[in-house]
């Protein structure tokens, strides 16, 4: 099983994703997603890291990602700019396409084909 890690940066109120990009701030994360790990209880940390652990097998489970299947096939078959929607532990969240794309992209992440579970370290 592969895993991959991200890393998230303290700026200010926002935490930011260290990725390397020219796209302004579209990569941001929404302010769903700050409060959420800031009460987490990470908001006295300046970087958190995320692992996201490959499965063979998408399974129910806690930490597990799933992406929102009506979002992957707009992201797959259009060039649109929109939110993509994600759920954790029953959670709802959302990123700009832009940022997914960069993801899979630098990290050769596959949410298309691949389920992950997700470790904050």
């Amino acid at each position: 099983m592969n895993s991959k890690q991200l890393r998230l940066k303290k700026v200010g109120n926002h935490w930011l994703p260290c990725i390397s990009h020219e796209i302004g701030d579209n990569i941001a994360l929404n302010k769903k997603i700050d409060r959420y790990l800031d009460c987490l209880d990470f908001s006295k940390m300046e970087e958190v890291v995320i692992e996201f652990e490959e499965l063979d097998i998408i399974w129910d489970g806690l930490n597990i990602v799933y992406f929102s299947e009506e979002d992957i096939t707009r992201y797959l078959t259009t060039d649109d700019d929109f939110n993509i929607r994600f759920t954790i532990n029953n959670h709802n969240f959302e990123i700009s396409s832009s940022l997914y794309w960069l993801l899979e992209d630098q990290f050769n992440f596959n949410f298309h084909k691949v389920g992950y579970k997700i470790h904050i370290l």
